[in-house]
Formats: C-alpha cells, sequence, structure tokens
C-alpha cells in the first residue's frame, strides 16, 4: 500500500495525529500535496528553517524557529467541509519540550471536532510516551522494482545507456534497499564510464551488506563507481573493513 493509500485511510478514519517515517522528504511532501489537491484539503508545512506555508502561496508571519505558533496556526485552518493537514518536517527534534508536546495533546484531541491533522514527518519513529497512543505510523516504503526501473529509464536517455535484459536486473538486484535520490545517482555513474563496473556476476546473492556498499562508495567515497573491479575492490573493502564478500564480473 501506498503513502498516499494509508494517508487517505487514516484521513477517512479520522486519526488526527499521523507520524510518517520517511528517509526522503520530498518525495513524500510531494506525494502529500498532490493528495491534498487531488481530495481538495487544506495543506500547510512547517520546518525550521522556513517557517510555516500554507499551500497556495500563503506565508504565514511568525518566527520560522517557533514550533508552538506552527501547531497553533492549525485550529485556523480547519472547518467542518473539509480536512486540514500540517506536516512537521524533522519534528521529533522539538518532542523534548514539555510545552510543545502538551500542545500536540490538545491539538490532536480537537483535531477529532474541527478535521485538522498534525502530520510528523521525521526519518525516525521518536514518539514520547505521552504521544504514543495518539498516532498513527505510517512508513513511507523505499522505491519498488518497478519504481526503480521507472527511474532508470528516465534518466539514462541516450543510446545505448540504459542496461538490457539481465544486465537491467543486476542493476535493479543491486539498487533494492536504496532511496529514489541513491538510485538515481547509481543509475548515472554506470552510465558515465565503464558500465559493467556496475554489475555483479550472476551467481552474486545480493545482500544488505551489498546494498550498503553501494550506498558508500557513491556518497562517502568516491560519488560514483571507478571503471575497474580491482580499484571498485580496494573501496569496497575500505568501505566494509572485512574481507571483499562477492564477485564482480
Amino acid at each position: 500500500m501506498t503513502l498516499t493509500q494509508r494517508l487517505t485511510e487514516y484521513v477517512r478514519a479520522c486519526f488526527t495525529g499521523l507520524w510518517i517515517e520517511s528517509h526522503e522528504h520530498e518525495d513524500a511532501l510531494r506525494e502529500i500535496a498532490q493528495l491534498c489537491a487531488q481530495e481538495h484539503w487544506k495543506l500547510a508545512t512547517w520546518n525550521v528553517a522556513t517557517g510555516l506555508s500554507i499551500a497556495g502561496g500563503a506565508t504565514e508571519e511568525m518566527s520560522a524557529s517557533d514550533p508552538l505558533a506552527a501547531i497553533r496556526a492549525l485550529n485556523t485552518l480547519g472547518s467542518q467541509d473539509s480536512a486540514a493537514l500540517l506536516v512537521l518536517v524533522n519534528f521529533h527534534r522539538f518532542l523534548g519540550s514539555a510545552e510543545v508536546v502538551q500542545a500536540l495533546v490538545q491539538q490532536i484531541s480537537a483535531g477529532k471536532q474541527n478535521r485538522t491533522f498534525v502530520v510528523v514527518l521525521s526519518p525516525l519513529v521518536q514518539i514520547p510516551i505521552e504521544l504514543e497512543k495518539l498516532f498513527a505510523v505510517i512508513e513511507h516504503e523505499l522505491p519498488t522494482r518497478e519504481q526503480l526501473q521507472e527511474i532508470a529509464a528516465g534518466i539514462a536517455t541516450d543510446s545505448g545507456e540504459f542496461p538490457q535484459s539481465s544486465e537491467l536486473h543486476r542493476v535493479l538486484d543491486a539498487a533494492s534497499g536504496l532511496t529514489r535520490y541513491e538510485a538515481g545517482a547509481m543509475v548515472k555513474s554506470c552510465g558515465r564510464r565503464d558500465q559493467a563496473a556496475c554489475f555483479f556476476s550472476p551467481s552474486v546473492n545480493v545482500t544488505p551488506a551489498i546494498t550498503s556498499w553501494i550506498s558508500s562508495c557513491l556518497f562517502n567515497r568516491r560519488h560514483r563507481f571507478c571503471a575497474d573491479s580491482a580499484s571498485l575492490k580496494t573501496i569496497a573493502r575500505h568501505a566494509l573493513r572485512e574481507p571483499f564478500p562477492f564477485v564482480l564480473r
């Protein structure tokens, strides 16, 4: 079940406290915005850097770093005709404050009367005990193989750049467990130089350790795959700090 499907179910069931666990905030926000536009729901987002923004271009004049003001502003959007969602980005950082926790308790309770929904968007589930029973947790799942293939097709547009048949399956296997951003960077890396360095031998069992290594190579070491297997193995040993656990062809 997708993020928008689960979010729709919870809103219709009037779960007014929602916690979305996601490592891809831009994608999650885009899906939420599309759903709100489709359902004619009001949408506001808040983060500590830019403050409160209301869909449609309006921006509330308040201190960007004031989480209490953002919570209290949600009531101004409420109505009996449609739902209003306030997405609080990385709000787990503010839940050490007793004032913020109490404001959330009151707002989530009031939301059942005026159809206002508090949505925390965070890379982890870290809910204080006072709020545990008030939030329903939604996981923003990583892309499926079909979505990964769509990402690859959208990036590898040059002639001969998009892998075919067995090579495509190996790329999709290697990208399993990556975020959309990481998968896009992987496809770009494969297309830059020697594409064969990105493909595993058919006998390889692609494990979570391999997926972790791919991400490490892309974003922590060289920002792209090496063209030759020897250099690639050297980086992998350094990243995993153990003997190279698989074979490249």
